[in-house]
């Protein structure tokens, strides 16, 4: 999953009636696992294939998660973020919705997402790989989880007397199609970009 990770730090800044100040790091937080990956892949820790994002497609992506997205290091990241929100925020709420966050991201990864496994490729599988196998469900379940989750920020927001704009929620709504759609390669899953371009 990649675009509906942040919209789950929308909905623990609202719901968990968090310090205007906190929306950054709960947005950095919800995609901690991507940042690592990105930053490793980078570095030759965890190599991605093919190399050039304009020959991929995510259903022939070769990824391996070992220290960004596998099971063990997950408790690693939990505990350092835990750490970081308490020293930023003086406190365990931030702390604690960071932690939930970072938990939250490998959950959502386990129903769309690569594969990722307890700690490295000859371990156990512990998430469904779909956009390996089944692209179409990959995307479906982070269109629907992703929908669901702006209904509950735009409904909780009305309940509290927060009045948006239609043009307003098209916005928000619209970065997140955007991110769904170009992240996800929806209208280009099985064609790399480079062919789109020749």
């Amino acid at each position: 999953m990649f675009v509906g990770h942040y919209s789950t730090a929308m909905v623990a800044q609202q719901q968990l009636k968090l310090p205007k100040g906190t929306l950054l790091y709960l947005l950095i937080v919800s995609q901690l696992q991507d940042f690592l990956w990105f930053t490793f892949d980078l570095f030759g820790l965890e190599v991605t294939r093919p190399f050039d994002v304009f020959d991929a497609t995510l259903s022939e992506m070769s990824v391996n998660m070992l220290y960004s997205h596998d099971l063990l290091p997950q408790l690693v990241w939990c505990v350092l973020i835990f750490l970081v929100g308490k020293a930023l925020f003086n406190g365990n709420k931030v702390a604690l919705a960071g932690v939930l966050l970072v938990a939250g991201h490998f959950v959502l990864d386990f129903f769309s997402g690569h594969p990722h496994h307890v700690f490295g490729e000859d371990t156990q599988s512990a998430g469904l790989g779909l956009y390996a196998t089944h692209i179409y469900l990959a995307i479906g379940i982070e269109v629907i989880f992703t929908a669901l989750v702006l209904w509950l920020f735009f409904r909780s927001e009305a309940k509290s007397g927060i009045n948006r704009t239609a043009k307003n929620k098209a916005a928000i709504v619209g970065v997140f199609l955007f991110g769904i759609g170009f992240l996800s390669q929806l209208p280009n899953r099985q064609k790399p970009y480079r062919l789109m371009f020749q």
